[in-house]
């Protein structure tokens, strides 16, 4: 009562009264480690959420404990954190508990962490635990720096952990078992979700920050979380990709009325980085010749070859024309297709000029893009087949559908060089 003065003796009372002589006693033997019972008086008379239940439930845990090293490391997140960490550990599945007082992490960095836990269900706390056991030291800063709300949307109860929920275990079950984590985190394989996946990527890639992540995600809507996350996980090389976006990007995507437009803007993403040497890319509509490529192929599958920005070269004159899309199949070109913006008035006009410069004229050579190197395939009026020419572009007046405007504005400010 000397150290805690009126409110300790307040809380004991409390204890006392309620008939919880077990949590009682635990607080008075905590005479060795003063700071903790200071915490525990702290949390109980500043915070309205944090009720006596909360504290002598918290209590009892701590005594189900099985070791003094749990004990102590319970301790040291109580003196850190106070009020968050207690109504955190109170309400913890107690599977979650032992393992997050088990994780051979510094006691801030636990500290840091514990204070998430209150806004998750069981499968969630289960699911951040196996996080921080993966990916250590990172792992845990990265989930600390991302804000509860945003964490609670990432950590989703279908994602396929390999240990399934068995809810919370009574009070003085224990089922402690110390993890050793790696001192430098590595991606896992134990979850399919696509929110840790995501963290992962993060704890992973040391030029990447919690709060950087953070701040991605504060752009976005709840409902958008997920969809982000995927977008992210299943592109080709994650770490680029978000050290590529930039936060004013992600908020102009998130208003975009298209559910895919995250996914869509990430395989564009993928084909640019794959072909920025070789496409030009010093205009927007550039972005959007590299996605109608993306169209192009997922349409037509592997057993046709699209190439795109292509230069065709005439004999008898010296005109010469760029075409889109090459379809070629074969060693011929079966058909072709124009990229065109909702701004263009006749979508078909540039598909007639090139049907009659091909009919007009025999094709002299075909090269790759920004090079000499010659697309050996061959193209005249007889190879074209007109069930592959396609008009690519944002509106319903096209063959195929490509991303706005605004979106292609958006990738090219936030992922071009330029």
């Amino acid at each position: 009562m000397r150290r805690t003065g009126d409110d300790g003796r307040q809380l004991m009372l409390q204890l006392h009264n309620s008939g919880d002589q077990r949590a009682l006693e635990t607080f008075i033997a905590m005479d060795e480690t003063p700071g903790t019972q200071r915490a525990l008086v702290r949390a109980s008379r500043e915070d309205p959420d944090v009720s006596k239940q909360d504290l002598s439930e918290a209590l009892q845990r701590y005594d189900s404990l099985e070791t003094p090293e749990q004990k102590r490391e319970m301790r040291e997140v109580w003196r850190a954190t106070g009020d968050k960490s207690v109504e955190a550990t109170a309400t913890m599945d107690q599977d979650a508990l032992n393992d997050l007082m088990a994780i051979d992490i510094d006691s801030a960095v636990r500290a840091e962490i514990a204070s998430k836990y209150t806004e998750l269900d069981a499968s969630q706390q289960r699911q951040l635990t196996a996080f921080v056991e993966e990916n250590g030291h990172s792992g845990a800063r990265v989930a600390s720096a991302v804000d509860s709300d945003r964490l609670d949307n990432l950590l989703t109860a279908d994602c396929g952990l390999s240990a399934p929920s068995i809810g919370r275990l009574p009070l003085g079950v224990s089922q402690y078992r110390r993890v050793q984590v790696p001192d430098t985190p590595t991606l896992s394989s134990r979850s399919s979700c696509a929110g840790t996946r995501l963290l992962e990527t993060v704890a992973a890639d040391g030029d990447i920050s919690g709060s950087e992540l953070n701040g991605l995600l504060a752009r976005l809507g709840d409902s958008q979380v997920k969809p982000f996350a995927n977008s992210v996980v299943e592109s080709e090389n994650p770490r680029a990709y978000l050290k590529d976006l930039n936060p004013g990007a992600v908020k102009r995507l998130a208003a975009e009325a298209d559910e895919g437009v995250f996914r869509k803007t990430a395989r564009t993403y993928d084909k640019y980085n794959r072909y920025k040497d070789n496409y030009e890319t010093n205009k927007p509509s550039d972005l959007a010749e590299i996605y109608g490529e993306v169209l192009l192929q997922r349409r037509l599958g592997d057993d046709y070859r699209v190439i795109s920005q292509a230069q065709v070269e005439f004999k008898g004159t010296s005109r010469s024309t760029e075409i889109d899309h090459l379809i070629i199949k074969d060693g011929e070109v079966i058909g072709f297709a124009e990229t065109k913006d909702s701004k263009t008035a006749d979508v078909g006009k540039q598909i007639t000029k090139n049907k009659q410069f091909i009919d007009q004229y025999e094709v002299k050579k075909m090269k790759y893009p920004g090079s000499s190197e010659t697309i050996n395939a061959k193209l005249s009026t007889e190879t074209i087949n007109e069930g592959h020419v396609y008009t690519i572009g944002d509106g319903n007046k096209y063959d195929l559908q490509s991303l706005s405007v605004e979106t292609m504005d958006v990738l090219y400010r936030g992922f071009s060089d330029n």
